[in-house]
C-alpha cells in the first residue's frame, strides 16, 4: 500500500493527548516547535490576515475548513518572517489588502 494509503503515514509529529481546562481532549506535541504565521486568504473578498506568531493553527484551520464547507473561497498556509514583513511580502506578490488578525475567520474554541 502507498504511503498515503496509511492512516498516519504522512504525519511525523509525535503528539500526546490531554484535556484542556474547558474538559474537551487536546493534542499536544511532546517536542516543542517554533512559532510561525499563519496567513488566512480571503479570495471572495481580496483581503487577507496575518495570524501569528503561534505553535498551534489547528483552532484556525478548523475555522478555514468550515468557512470552506459553506461555500467561501478561504485558504491559509504558513508564511515566514515577522509579522509585517510577511504581509507586505505577500501583498506585493499577490495583491489584496490586509485586514486586522481575525477579522476574516476567529477560532471559536478557546486555544489551550
Amino acid at each position: 500500500m502507498a504511503a498515503w494509503g496509511r492512516r498516519g503515514a504522512l504525519s511525523k509529529r509525535r503528539t500526546q493527548s490531554e484535556r484542556c481546562a474547558t474538559g474537551s481532549r487536546v493534542r499536544r506535541r511532546r517536542s516543542p516547535i517554533e512559532p510561525f504565521l499563519l496567513c488566512i486568504i480571503d479570495y471572495d473578498n481580496n483581503r487577507f490576515t496575518i495570524e501569528g506568531p503561534m505553535t498551534d493553527a489547528e483552532g484556525w484551520i478548523r475555522e478555514v475548513v468550515a468557512a470552506r464547507r459553506a461555500g467561501r473561497g478561504i485558504v491559509c498556509q504558513v508564511v515566514a518572517g515577522a509579522p509585517d514583513e510577511a504581509a507586505t511580502a505577500w501583498a506585493h506578490a499577490n495583491g489584496g489588502t490586509r485586514w486586522p488578525s481575525g477579522s476574516i475567520v476567529l477560532p471559536r474554541a478557546p486555544l489551550c
